[in-house]
């Protein structure tokens, strides 16, 4: 909502105003919520008032037109009032200010040879509520040599603030005349009245900031007093002396009178003595004097320098004083001087040290003003009327230093603040709580709080405690208390001040002269300077004719004003600060623009930095090819994209039909670029603007258009840019400067605010012309302009005029005229171009009409997208971070990849419970703790690859092994076997695309920047945690996209982005012939069944295996199976057991050995507790005789370092099974390194037959039997 006063209303409508004024009626007051034409009178006002004279023509009414302000307060008889004439009356006449005390603000003129009388008698020319005053206190008028002032023989008399005698009866220039507890100021030179334009029921002024003032710090010290010099007395030598010498002469020479000339020495000696004494006395004495001198004069610069120091506080802290010079007699141009400055109030005046020094002391300020910079909130305790009072004083200093934008008063109009505190809504910074906040937000009741005692104040808050009307403390968070005597302002004169404020509102002002050229009024509705069709016939109608000139708005005389894009551009610039209209002119241009042509013959790209909320409505248009509502780099260098594929398809077309320009070519139509906030997306992606430049500069033969609008074009319209744009339209705008880089003038800084739409416009070299945009809607229905509201207060009259606001003065907006576009075009059958394809969706089912692609690309570059299928002949990587979608792209690649043989490494379990493991061509699956058979899947395959390229055939059957985690895959297999396994993947992905074997590979950022890297083709990232990983890989930031949802893609080779369809549920059929691998994972538990039940099953068939004959050794750790084991291999025949545990004797077990003959089984549980003993001797003799087949079982770290025994002599057989070996190093006795990383199952290992391992599960025990 645009600031237009008082009472907050936002104008959309331009000619018409929306005031409130007051009249007397009855004894009581009204208050007038008035809507009329913004030439409205007051006489027009009171002739609908009076019903008697409602007939009357106007022009009966005699005497001035008196313009209707908003907050005017009517005459009874209108006729008899003149029109306010601001600087006329008391221009010039030195005026008496009440700058403190507990009714401060009062002011009176003093023009010369009158007598101004001031005192608490209201008959007074100045009259003071203050209790320190007489009724007829003092009384002051201006003389040829001076101001006279006059005690009326008052009974606390007269006084001055620099201490001058009372019965003085000049005013001292610059002194401040104190009376009771009040001081009064004389202002010599009121400003000089500030120029005023009546705009709409408001004055619109320029204020201008005031010069800034610093307050130095002087420092006065006067060298220390001389001290006196020290005069030595004379040396004994100096006196005594001469007496000797002389004596001894005068006994020599026999002559007793010279003993005379040695009495001159002592008495020379004593006369200097007594000299230099007076002599150090008298310099003392005259050091004194000088310094006394010194210091008197460092004094009498001190306290001038403190005096200095004061008049600048009070400059730059005015109080009141400027609050009454700034409104009184007439608005000045001390108003609304401190825009730029920080929200600060004088509370009042305090003692304080200034920054004058005298003597290393500084000297102190018996009054000097307490500023507060308001930054909430801010506390006022006291009783009601000095709080009030001050609460009233700060307020209208914030009103009358700081110009509404820069700090808005909120109030809630349905819960106003009392009767007392009507003055708020004639303040033209307030606004209601619905209404928009400008500047620093003032809430009333919140941060500015009044309260009758501290104790409700709430926490954290600057608070001030009043204690009376001359006596107040300071409490600042954190600080010590400050005592201060605050300021106060009355009632009566607090209303008159805001009443004075009210029609007032800032404009900005330009270094400039005024050359603005005649303004036009009321801002028509499209629909009246253009065709508005209500039926789609009527639209067809209008397309009859397409061209590119459209009707903007009208101009002084209310003509149309018509703007053509091929005639005034090619291109367009428009500027315009916040809520001048900017928005609103692009609305209308669009709108004008789908008037007058079908989609066959324009399209638009609409490109929205706010979100939509500028031309979202616009896009319901059937010419809309697309629109851009969200501002990041990525989206923005894809338009930029398109518009480029966009140009190359317009020359190609040109060049193809032999034409040099668009209008020459029929068919081809024209395309308008709209770029909202232009400004944004140069500083955000400055990339572009190589981009639109190049679009700019061969625009105009293509047939395309741009239109660039921003707030401030400075820095961002360059000169290649600026050479093409030649249409260029500048609103409001803040200063002179942003209007002379627009339109090359400053006069679009001098437009009135309150007037969206209001514009000048020009084209190359010509002059300047205003515009008034229409807004967009259907011509406008009849009625009365004129309405009229009797309120009672203030408060409901501002209610009445916001209602009428929502209401709005007719129907706005495109309403149905887009339906009615639309069904046209679809009668017509025409369209725009395809230009912009919308973003690639976040969620994707299937790619349409391509059952086989498991990806949709964008390419913009091509006007077009691509579904993406993937043939098993390269490898495929695909990156991302967690739940990024990296899983989903590879089932969905897998599922729609048939005639394909598949192996998989499901390193994160994501795939378990997925339609992968239902895959006709699934070969082998390896889950994470199964590294053993995940290693053995890896020799197989790159057993296949080296045999299909020893084979040199071409055509087999491909086979893909997806690696889902190639990261956790690093990580698994970094300890196995020396990292073997990851060799043998890189060796396959090396080796593999000759043979038919490739990779689809998912994992995180290792795949971009690890070995592997290097072998993968064709890569495509999902979302990382640190998008810098995709710059380093080449791409630009334009190409890495900010909104990165699940599933979405971006090519690692040309940054082409994608989104990822989701998995499909039939997988296809299995691929023709044999598998090509064979490598099943061992069951976890395996129970044999049929009458000659397996003793275990093993290898890449994970099938039955037949026992091993002859010798074999056993070793695997405690609970690993050996003693299973052992009952397993020595199934079907007649042991001899040995229990280390209970062994038998020498004796007997000699002859249980001979008896088993040749051929017999010895079977040796936990052989290495027996390793050294005699019964082992006696073992390892008998079976060696007899030639006896053994078997051993042993702690497979026990056994590693046996030399002799058992263990060896069972080992020299080379058959044995290693139950859950940990290390291949534990297959040394057997004479292999066996495989490792197996699950650490009992019954699980590796069985070794002459040198060749084949993993093994036993045969579970069966638990039934007993």
């Amino acid at each position: 909502m645009d600031n237009v006063g008082g009472a907050g209303i936002d104008l959309r409508t331009m000619g018409l105003m929306r005031v409130i004024v007051t009249r007397v009626a009855d004894r009581r007051v009204e208050h007038l919520a008035v809507q009329a034409p913004d030439d409205a009178t007051e006489q027009e006002l009171a002739r609908r008032l009076d019903t008697s004279a409602r007939d009357q023509p106007v022009g009966e009414h005699r005497g001035p037109r008196i313009p209707l302000v908003h907050g005017a307060d009517l005459d009874p008889v209108p006729e008899a009032r003149t029109p306010s004439t601001p600087g006329v009356t008391s221009a010039g006449v030195p005026r008496l200010v009440v700058a403190t005390g507990p009714d401060a603000g009062g002011t009176a003129p003093l023009p010369p040879g009158r007598w101004v009388t001031l005192g608490r008698d209201p008959r007074c020319d100045l009259t003071i509520a203050d209790p320190g005053l007489s009724r007829r206190h003092v009384r002051v008028r201006q003389d040829r040599d001076g101001v006279r002032v006059e005690d009326l023989g008052s009974t606390n008399g007269v006084t001055w603030e620099s201490g001058l005698d009372g019965e003085d009866r000049r005013w001292p220039p610059g002194d401040r005349l104190l009376v009771g507890a009040s001081g009064v100021v004389l202002v010599p030179r009121p400003p000089a009245p500030i120029r005023q334009v009546l705009v709409g029921g408001r004055l619109e002024v320029e204020p201008w900031p005031r010069p800034t003032t610093t307050v130095p710090t002087r420092e006065f010290s006067t060298p220390a007093p001389p001290d006196r010099r020290r005069v030595r007395p004379p040396s004994a030598w100096a006196w005594s002396l001469p007496l000797v010498v002389a004596l001894a002469v005068a006994v020599v020479l026999r002559m007793p009178w010279l003993l005379l000339f040695g009495l001159l020495g002592p008495a020379m000696v004593l006369g200097h003595h007594l000299g230099d004494r007076r002599t150090a006395r008298l310099e003392h004495e005259e050091g004194r004097a000088a310094h006394e001198v010194a210091r008197a004069a460092h004094r009498a610069q001190a306290e001038v320098c403190l005096q200095q120091e004061l008049d600048r506080l009070r400059q730059q802290h005015p109080g009141l004083v400027s609050v009454v010079t700034s409104l009184n007699p007439h608005p000045s141009v001390a108003l609304w001087q401190c825009a730029a400055e920080p929200l600060t109030v004088t509370l009042g005046e305090h003692v304080r040290d200034s920054g004058v020094r005298l003597e290393g002391e500084p000297l102190r300020h018996l009054a000097a003003p307490l500023p507060l910079t308001f930054e909430g909130p801010l506390v006022l305790a006291g009783d009601r009327a000095t709080r009030d009072g001050l609460a009233r004083a700060l307020l209208l200093q914030l009103a009358t230093a700081y110009p509404p934008g820069t700090w808005t008063l909120v109030v809630d109009p349905d819960r106003p603040p009392g009767a007392t505190w009507d003055l708020l809504a004639w303040l033209p910074h307030t606004r209601t709580a619905d209404d928009r906040v400008d500047g620093l937000p003032v809430v009333w009741g919140r941060d500015l709080v009044l309260v009758e005692d501290l104790s409700q104040a709430p926490a954290g808050a600057t608070r001030v405690q009043l204690l009376g009307p001359t006596d107040a403390v300071l409490q600042l968070p954190g600080q010590p208390d400050l005592p201060f005597r605050p300021t106060t302002l009355g009632l009566a004169r607090a209303r008159s001040l805001a009443r004075t404020l009210a029609p007032l509102q800032a404009r900005r002002a330009a270094d400039a002269d005024d050359g603005t050229p005649a303004l036009p009024g009321e801002a028509p509705p499209l629909g009246a300077i253009v065709a508005w069709p209500a039926t789609p016939d009527e639209a067809v109608s209008g397309w009859r004719r397409p061209g590119t000139d459209v009707p903007l708005g009208t101009d002084a005389s209310g003509s149309p004003v018509t703007v053509d894009l091929v005639r005034d551009g090619p291109h367009a610039l428009v500027a315009g600060t916040t809520g001048s209209g900017k928005s609103e002119l692009l609305r209308t241009l669009i709108t004008g623009l789908a008037l007058r042509s079908s989609p066959a013959d324009l399209a638009l790209l609409l490109v929205d930095f706010k979100g939509g909320s500028s031309l979202g409505d616009c896009a319901r248009l059937p010419h809309v090819t697309g629109m851009v509502t969200d501002l990041d780099p990525h989206l923005a260098a894809r338009v930029l994209t398109s518009l480029q594929a966009e140009l190359t398809h317009r020359e190609a077309r040109l060049a193809e039909a032999g034409v040099k320009d668009a209008r020459d070519l029929p068919g081809l139509p024209r395309l308008v670029v709209v770029i909202d906030e232009f400004r944004v997306l140069a500083e955000e992606v400055p990339e572009v603007m190589s981009g639109l430049v190049r679009l700019a500069a061969v625009g105009r033969s293509l047939g395309v258009h741009l239109v660039l609008a921003t707030q401030r074009p400075a820095g961002v319209v360059g000169a290649d840019l600026r050479a093409n744009v030649n249409l260029r339209i500048a609103l409001r705008v803040r200063d002179g400067t942003d209007s002379q880089d627009v339109i090359e003038t400053p006069a679009a800084a001098l437009l009135p605010e309150g007037r969206p739409g209001l514009a000048l416009w020009r084209t190359g070299a010509d002059a300047p012309r205003a515009v008034q945009v229409a807004r967009v809607g259907p011509p406008a229905r009849g009625g009365s302009s004129w309405q009229v509201t009797i309120t009672d207060d203030v408060w409901a009259a501002r209610r009445v005029l916001e209602r009428g606001e929502e209401q709005g003065p007719g129907e706005d907006g495109l309403g149905t005229v887009a339906e009615v576009l639309r069904a046209a075009a679809r009668q017509l059958g025409a369209g725009p171009p395809v230009v912009w394809h919308p973003p690639l969706p976040a969620h994707l089912d299937a790619v349409p009409d391509a059952p086989g692609a498991w990806a949709l690309a964008d390419l913009p570059a091509r006007q077009r997208r691509e579904p993406l299928s993937w043939s098993p002949t390269e490898h495929l990587a695909v990156v991302g971070a967690a739940r990024s979608g990296r899983s989903t792209t590879l089932r969905s690649v897998l599922s729609r990849t048939p005639g394909a043989w598949l192996v998989v490494l499901d390193l994160g379990r994501s795939l378990e419970a997925t339609e992968l493991r239902r895959h006709p061509g699934l070969l082998a699956w390896v889950e994470p703790d199964d590294l053993a058979h995940g290693l053995r899947v890896l020799d197989r395959l790159d057993d296949l690859v080296r045999s299909r390229l020893a084979e040199g055939a071409t055509g087999r059957d491909p086979v893909v092994l997806a690696v889902d985690g190639w990261d956790r895959f690093v990580d698994l297999v970094e300890g196995l076997e020396r990292g073997r396994a990851e060799e043998v993947a890189l060796r396959i992905l090396r080796e593999g695309p000759a043979a038919g074997v490739v990779g689809l590979v998912t994992g995180d950022r290792s795949l971009l920047f690890g070995k592997v890297s290097s072998l993968l083709p064709h890569t495509w990232a999902h979302r990382l945690n640190d998008p810098g990983d995709l710059l380093m890989t080449g791409l630009r930031p334009h190409q890495v996209p900010v909104d990165h949802p699940p599933g979405r893609l971006v090519g690692m080779r040309d940054g082409v982005e994608a989104h990822v369809a989701l998995p499909a549920d039939a997988v296809g059929d299995p691929p023709p012939g044999a598998p090509p691998v064979v490598c099943r994972p061992l069951p976890r538990r395996w129970s044999p069944s049929g009458p000659r039940p397996a003793w275990a099953v093993g290898g890449d068939e994970a099938g039955p295996l037949a026992r091993p004959d002859g010798s074999v050794l056993v070793l695997g750790p405690p609970g690993s199976g050996r003693s299973h084991a052992l009952a397993l291999l020595q199934a079907g025949r007649t042991p001899v057991l040995v229990d280390p545990t209970a062994p038998s004797g020498r004796d007997e077990l000699e002859d249980l050995l001979a008896g088993a003959g040749p051929g017999g089984l010895v079977v040796v549980d936990d052989a290495h507790l027996l390793a050294g003993t005699p019964l082992e001797d006696v073992l390892v003799q008998a079976v060696t005789a007899y030639r006896l087949d053994l078997v051993v079982a042993a702690d497979i770290d026990a056994a590693a370092g046996a030399f002799r025994g058992l263990v060896p002599l069972a080992a020299r057989h080379r058959t044995g099974l290693l139950l859950q070996p940990t290390s291949p190093g534990q297959g040394s006795l057997l004479g292999v390194g066996v495989p490792v990383g197996d699950l650490p199952l009992p019954g699980r290992g590796v069985l070794v037959q002459r040198g060749r391992c084949t993993r093994v599960q036993l045969a579970a025990p069966d638990l039934g039997k007993g």
